[in-house]
């Protein structure tokens, strides 16, 4: 029952590590593009001589890798000019803004082969700065896992520094929707992190929530732990404080559907400590968010202090109290107005 989101969590475990422990390429002697790049990393001011200089160095690069195991090599070579410490902040931006023009042309095209763009991608990871946005954009469309996991882990490193956040929040919107490896799920989640929140990324979470709640309905996902994510955002006080009153409402709906699926699932037997784990953080922030919205207290969190697991059925008849109970026509909390959440939160 709660087996393929580990599934998916091993596999790109696995190829991270197949791609970073590969055998680096035999050094070679110093190319003339390398050579070219040593004359301007100092520059201030670079012209678009300049700028060629650092794309013909890239492409020169990136047309060395053939397979999965020139991954290493490719980084490694890269990160000997990414991180030379005479490189002037204006090379640095250069540098992370010619290899994003680069990687929005590659991690788009299906002609790149998938090596060449996990090296791109990762690249875009390690420079660490707002002007790869561009590339990583593309690179979340990619079919390749390790592809769009670099590209939006490399969004949430700068979700504080996004310049077009709406454009941003689209892309991710779009990828969220049809994402289907949780570890790559929970990077978009943080990547929608914006503080304060906007009505992009606040509709960006819960239509991506409905997309993983359909999910669960049909027994095709379970909670994988990425739901964290969005709760920890939405229970910030900071958050809810910024939050419509329409918005909370539609946020009070789905938080007590998850509530109430997880707490279901928090009763099964056949739960890792894992994902006990993440059942009881995701249970917990529900509560919260509830709470803080709401002005009532509900009574999940002190019946998880009562045993844990071992009061899983204490911890649902506690959730029934916000939700409802169906099978009884007993109202909840949440059933009346301002929320009008259907009795049992289906």
């Amino acid at each position: 029952m709660f087996t393929s989101h580990w599934t998916t969590r091993l596999t790109l475990l696995a190829l991270f590590a197949l791609i970073l422990t590969t055998p680096a390429w035999s050094q070679q002697a110093e190319s003339q593009q390398v050579k070219a790049l040593a004359g301007i990393r100092d520059s201030t001011n670079l012209s678009s001589a300049d700028k060629r200089v650092i794309t013909d160095w890239l492409n020169s690069e990136l047309i060395r890798v053939n397979a999965p195991e020139d991954f290493k090599s490719f980084k490694q070579a890269f990160d000997r000019q990414r991180l030379d410490p005479a490189n002037s902040a204006a090379f640095y931006t250069e540098l992370a803004t010619q290899t994003s023009n680069l990687a929005s042309q590659r991690l788009a095209d299906e002609n790149t082969t998938v090596p060449r763009q996990r090296c791109l991608a990762r690249a875009l990871l390690d420079l660490n700065r707002i002007q790869t946005a561009p590339g990583m954009v593309k690179g979340l469309k990619a079919k390749d896992q390790a592809v769009r996991y670099f590209c939006a882990t490399g969004l949430a490193r700068q979700v504080g520094n996004y310049t077009d956040p709406k454009q941003i929040v689209t892309a991710l919107k779009e990828a969220g929707l049809v994402e289907t490896n949780p570890v790559i799920l929970k990077s978009i989640y943080q990547a929608l992190a914006i503080q304060p929140p906007i009505a992009e990324n606040v509709d960006a979470y819960l239509g991506i929530m409905d997309a993983r709640t359909e999910l669960r309905r049909q027994g095709a996902t379970t909670g994988d732990g990425a739901a964290v994510v969005v709760l920890e955002y939405f229970r910030t006080p900071a958050v809810i404080g910024a939050l419509t009153n329409q918005q909370k409402n539609e946020l009070v709906k789905r938080v007590a559907t998850l509530l109430r699926m997880d707490a279901s699932d928090y009763r099964s037997t056949n739960l890792d400590h894992y994902e006990e784990l993440f059942l009881a953080l995701q249970l917990d922030a529900a509560e919260d968010i509830l709470g803080q919205i709401t002005g009532q207290t509900g009574r999940v969190r002190s019946q998880m202090e009562v045993g844990g697991k071992a009061n899983a059925s204490g911890i649902y008849q506690a959730v029934l109290a916000w939700v409802g109970d169906a099978d009884n026509n007993i109202n909840g909390t949440l059933n009346t107005n301002p929320y009008n959440v259907p009795v049992g939160a289906p």
